[in-house]
């Protein structure tokens, strides 16, 4: 396969990826990792290739992982219970699981809410707490667009170097 192509292809993949940290339709940065081992898959892979893909998974786990705690510590933040954080998480997970990423979000704010305004008897602090989980989910977002970012820039790193040589 010529260069320039599997090159460019990767590219193309990888930005669909990137597509994938707005749309939460897209397995984004499962996307961008598989790109790049289908690139060391095609191109050949050294040491570079199998640090490069290490790296890019530990980044990709970072990644996934940063929504559910960044969530986590925007609700607490906000004085959430551990319950009303559990309860949030699993119905965002069963919702998401059974119909879609939004609805499972919305299905877990308005958990958050019910379990919180429980415990309390208070809308407002109810409220406040799920408006701090959806600053955290969303700050999350940002997170997983720039750790997408070092992604594609460990792959380039590595397109670079294996061609330099």
């Amino acid at each position: 396969m010529n260069e320039t192509v599997l090159v460019v292809g990767t590219l193309v993949v990888m930005l669909i990826g990137m597509v994938g940290a707005f749309l939460p339709v897209i397995p984004d940065v499962a996307i961008i990792w598989l790109a790049g081992l289908g690139y060391g898959l095609i191109h050949g892979m050294d040491w570079i290739g199998v640090v490069a893909l290490v790296l890019m998974a530990g980044v990709a786990v970072v990644a996934e992982l940063s929504e559910t705690w960044m969530t986590g510590l925007g609700a607490r933040a906000t004085g959430a219970s551990v319950l009303g954080i559990l309860v949030g998480l699993g119905l965002m997970l069963l919702g998401t699981l059974l119909t879609s990423p939004i609805a499972g979000f919305l299905a877990g704010l308005l958990g958050m809410i019910l379990v919180e305004y429980r415990r309390h008897r208070n809308w407002k602090r109810a409220v406040a707490s799920a408006t701090g989980a959806a600053a955290g989910c969303g700050l999350s977002y940002v997170v997983k667009v720039g750790l997408s970012l070092v992604m594609v820039a460990m792959w380039a790193a590595w397109v670079w170097l294996a061609n330099v040589r």
